[in-house]
């Protein structure tokens, strides 16, 4: 059983069996299916190699702006009518020249 100072040592990597626990793919997957669950959304993960088809010019890089962007497609489920809502976007990792700061963007087109 987790212990409330094993996500804070999670977060610093200092717990072996925190991080496996709370890793990024875990942790994701489960506030994804919450979502999922209390809205009442499907969200199905854009790989790289689907890129292509899910943009409008064909090209894949068209649909993230750096590599490691993870990117979904989100609808509302059958029950809710299954029409496309739009994307969630993740830009979890670090890199130059990226934003430090935790950031939340919403973008709509027009």
């Amino acid at each position: 059983m987790l212990q409330p100072t094993d996500a804070r040592d999670a977060i610093l990597g200092r717990s072996a069996r925190a991080c496996r626990v709370l890793s990024l793919e875990t942790t994701l997957k489960g506030v994804v299916g919450v979502f999922q669950h209390l809205f009442e959304l499907v969200f199905e993960e854009v790989v790289a190699e689907e890129r292509p088809h899910f943009s409008p010019s064909g090209k894949g890089d068209d649909l993230v702006w750096q590599e490691d962007v993870q990117a979904f497609a989100v609808w509302n489920d059958q029950q809710e009518g299954g029409e496309f809502l739009g994307y969630l976007y993740l830009d979890l990792y670090s890199r130059a020249g990226k934003y430090g700061g935790m950031c939340n963007i919403n973008l709509q087109g027009v």
